[in-house]
């Protein structure tokens, strides 16, 4: 994970995944557009992105810890905060959710708000 920043002033953390070559996914707040300052609550938009911040290919908004944890369950079969180690810490999930987008359009085509 590193930060991007726009030309504009809006800033977001970019994502990568080894496996899903070619492929970034950008993580902001919703409202501001920017890196959310509270993402355990914030609505976050996670945008996937072909070959450069220029091409996007879809977007999804998730609702804070709860959102994360929720789409997980349905796209990747568990809860990350159910394990026996306790929640994930947020940035963590935050990327994992991110990777799993950015292999499941890798892999399958599907786009973020697909089943």
């Amino acid at each position: 994970m590193d930060i991007h920043k726009t030309c504009l002033g809006s800033t977001a953390w970019r994502f990568k995944e080894p496996d899903a070559p070619g492929l970034i996914a950008l993580v902001y707040d919703a409202e501001s557009k920017r890196i959310a300052d509270r993402p355990e609550t914030d609505r976050l938009t996670f945008v996937l992105l072909e070959g450069s911040v220029n091409d996007p290919v879809g977007a999804i908004e998730i609702d804070g810890r709860a959102g994360l944890n929720s789409w997980y369950q349905t796209h990747v079969g568990y809860v990350p905060d159910n394990e026996p180690d306790g929640p994930v810490p947020i940035m963590q999930l935050i990327e994992n959710v991110a990777t799993h987008l950015l292999l499941r359009y890798f892999e399958e085509g599907l786009l973020p708000d697909d089943k």
